[in-house]
């Protein structure tokens, strides 16, 4: 199941998961399950102990630059081959995606596709940097100055960082 923490909001529908995934698992029938998401799933299972036991939990490493870089160009080369798009020139598209993916692999290849569609659909010949700062902005909702692939500065933008609200809740 990808992205399995989005599958309940409560405690009480935590709990009832976890029942469903343990009687899942049991006996000559059960089968094996294999979730995908975030730290909150990992928090998920952790909250039972049995169900902890019987799940092997893999964690990705954030990729970075220096070491994943060079296969992150590698896919984006390779998936704009097939979009018959030439590939991106700008030096720092790479570090760029990795850092405003917080340095999720999934989430810079589901962005680079986002920005591979954009430039599918206005007709470009090639994926550039703005492709990405367009699919960037239609996710998140911070300003342009704060846009990973607009801002000169961006490796300095905490993503992390939380922000108010106009009505005075706090969101990341």
């Amino acid at each position: 199941m990808d992205e399995a923490h989005d599958l309940i909001s409560t405690k009480n529908e935590v709990k009832d998961l976890l029942k469903t995934l343990k009687r899942l698992m049991q006996g000559d029938q059960g089968v094996i399950v294999i979730l995908s998401g975030t730290d909150l799933l990992m928090d998920m299972i952790y909250f039972d102990e049995e169900v902890d036991r019987r799940f092997t939990k893999i964690q990705m490493p954030p990729i970075i630059d220096a070491t994943e870089g060079d296969a992150l160009r590698a896919v984006i080369a390779r998936f704009c081959e097939i979009a018959d798009l030439d590939r991106p020139t700008e030096a720092d598209l790479v570090p760029q995606l990795i850092h405003g993916c917080r340095g999720r692999f999934g989430m810079c290849i589901e962005k680079s596709i986002e920005a591979i569609e954009l430039a599918l659909n206005e007709g470009a010949t090639g994926l550039a940097l703005g492709h990405y700062a367009e699919a960037w902005a239609s996710t998140d909702t911070r300003p342009d100055a704060q846009n990973v692939f607009v801002n000169p500065k961006w490796a300095s933008i905490d993503l992390n960082r939380r922000r108010p609200l106009k009505d005075g809740k706090l969101r990341q």
